[in-house]
């Protein structure tokens, strides 16, 4: 029974393969597999970026509740300190150094500037850069560049940094301008948020590893396709 199976599968086999040469076969399928490929790393490159940066940065703009908001107005070269010693700035000016009250509790604290700009007679996008610093007492926590570039009378949300508290403390903030600014900032607020939690690091690392895996085989695709065919 199972040999006349075997004899009628052979024969279907043969049937189906009669005129067309083997290779030919493995070839089309080659080809099928190639053609489907590009497709298929798209898919994969979307994924990725959509789990990897995208996801990550919604939810570092997205997570955290607002604690206390500042409002930066006075500028000078220099502004004396809580402690009774005065700092000078010889880069620009800097904006009124603010204290902070931060606590465990809060974790994770993060710094986040909101900008105005005035609009002017300059068309396109312009830039402003600065030097965000965070001391606690005398000695600095952190140090950022932080780069502006937004049109003449439009908004912008930066954030400098977020970080943990191990010890409740009263920190300081210094934001001084380096250069001469070429936007007419109209108003700056320092936001202090609470509670917040970094993106899920393994959602994350899927979506890099499937950005990767997607631009390889993209490569592959493309060269694949552009190797000429070899003819017998």
């Amino acid at each position: 029974m199972s040999r006349c199976c075997r004899a009628g599968q052979v024969q279907r086999f043969a049937a189906l393969t009669i005129g067309i040469p083997l290779p030919d076969i493995f070839g089309a399928v080659n080809a099928r597999l190639r053609g489907g490929m590009v497709q298929r790393a798209a898919l994969l490159i979307a994924l990725g970026l959509i789990l990897g940066p995208i996801y990550s940065t919604f939810w570092e703009s997205l997570s955290g509740t607002l604690h206390e908001s500042h409002a930066l107005t006075e500028r000078s070269d220099r502004w004396t300190l809580p402690d009774g010693s005065i700092q000078r700035f010889r880069g620009g000016l800097a904006y009124r150094p603010v204290v902070l009250k931060l606590t465990p509790e809060m974790n994770r604290v993060r710094l986040r500037l909101a900008f105005e700009t005035a609009r002017s007679a300059t068309e396109g996008p312009a830039g402003n850069e600065y030097l965000a610093t965070l001391l606690d007492v005398d000695h600095p926590v952190f140090e950022r560049a932080v780069q502006l570039t937004v049109a003449p009378g439009g908004k912008s949300t930066l954030d400098v940094r977020a970080f943990e508290v191990f010890v409740p403390t009263e920190y300081l903030f210094l934001l001084e301008e380096v250069g001469k600014p070429t936007l007419d900032v109209s108003s700056l607020t320092l936001e202090v948020w609470e509670r917040a939690e970094p993106p899920f690091k393994p959602v994350v690392w899927c979506g890099f590893g499937l950005l990767l895996i997607g631009m390889g085989m993209a490569v592959y695709g493309l060269l694949t396709e552009q190797k000429p065919r070899l003819r017998v």
